[in-house]
């Protein structure tokens, strides 16, 4: 596993976050370990692996923050529902910076099905594994030469 990887990822989703939210980051690194090892099987630049790691991260924590709103509705309830939202907009704040357009338009219908799919119902283990394979397709396609080509800008 690359631990080197997956602490510069944190040390670059963490500058992103306005530290004002109060959101907390920490994410165990075995959660982040298996997407991290597929990464290290390819020929993608350090900072396409930390793209892919870092929208990784903030949308497995924005799926839980989401999940977590099993509490009563209160003001703890709000911020959960409210952190949730914060970090899947910084998702795509983030593939935005690094300029990943085809990660985005990839994970965009990958992301709406997960949503639709918590609101009927589907548990989180179940979310997140959905999570983790259009992650999974996405690298192994790239790995495999059947991305577009991106323009030079």
């Amino acid at each position: 596993m690359d631990s080197k990887l997956i602490a510069d990822t944190r040390t670059k989703v963490n500058l992103l976050m306005d530290p004002r939210t109060g959101i907390d980051l920490a994410l165990d690194e075995q959660k982040l370990a298996p997407l991290a090892e597929l990464l290290d099987t390819t020929k993608l630049s350090k900072k396409r692996k930390v793209a892919i790691l870092g929208s990784y991260m903030l949308l497995y924590l924005g799926l839980t923050r989401h999940e977590e709103l099993e509490v009563p509705e209160n003001e703890e309830r709000t911020r959960r529902l409210l952190a949730g939202d914060y970090l899947f907009g910084g998702y795509i704040r983030w593939l935005v910076q690094f300029e990943e357009r085809e990660l985005l338009t990839h994970l965009s219908p990958v992301h709406k099905k997960i949503q639709i799919g918590l609101a009927s119902g589907l548990s989180l283990p179940l979310a997140l594994a959905e999570l983790d394979a259009g992650f999974r397709t996405f690298v192994e396609r790239y790995a495999q030469g059947q991305h577009r080509t991106r323009r030079p800008q």
